[in-house]
């Protein structure tokens, strides 16, 4: 670190584990049919880390929270423990942050609309809503559609809706 420059560090601790994705994806995952309370259970932890990020005078927004971001830890399903990677494109909340970029089908159509609107831990909100969806259903949201045509529908105002299962107990 610089301070002159007003340059900020995050230390992460060392982590192992699969990535959210590969944990609730049957096919590519670690556990294969994760029952459903384990999956909430990942989401309350991941709500938890927000939480913490959020919760400060200065909130911090992570900008890019999808399951290639999130590890979980643990060797059995009684101590799972989702955790927050990839801090790269985070903000801190301030006078003036700096635009939040992302990974489009996990932003918030209000970054997608406006790459210059000011960044709020909503954005992380919606970003969570959507790892919601792909935990519960253990399919990517909005997978048949490319990130132009998710930019190009949000853009008029006709976000895609994602399809829940009428199975699905979230």
């Amino acid at each position: 670190m610089e301070p002159a420059k007003l340059e900020l560090a995050i230390v992460l601790e060392f982590v192992q584990g699969p990535s959210l994705h590969k944990f609730v994806v049957p096919d590519a995952g670690v556990e294969p049919g994760l029952p459903n309370s384990d999956r909430h259970q990942l989401l309350l932890g991941i709500a938890a880390a927000l939480w913490y990020l959020h919760k400060h005078q200065q909130p911090i927004v992570h900008g890019d929270l999808k399951p290639a971001n999130i590890i979980v830890e643990g060797g059995s399903m009684e101590h799972l423990k989702p955790k927050l990677l990839d801090f790269g494109l985070s903000r801190i909340l301030g006078s003036r942050p700096k635009v939040l970029g992302g990974t489009v089908r996990w932003m918030a159509p209000e970054i997608i609309c406006n790459a210059s609107t000011p960044p709020t831990s909503a954005a992380d909100v919606f970003s969570f809503g959507r790892l919601a969806f792909f935990t519960t259903m253990g399919v990517i949201p909005l997978d048949s559609f490319t990130p132009e045509k998710i930019k190009s529908l949000t853009k008029s105002c006709r976000q895609p809706e994602l399809k829940w299962s009428s199975t699905c107990i979230a």
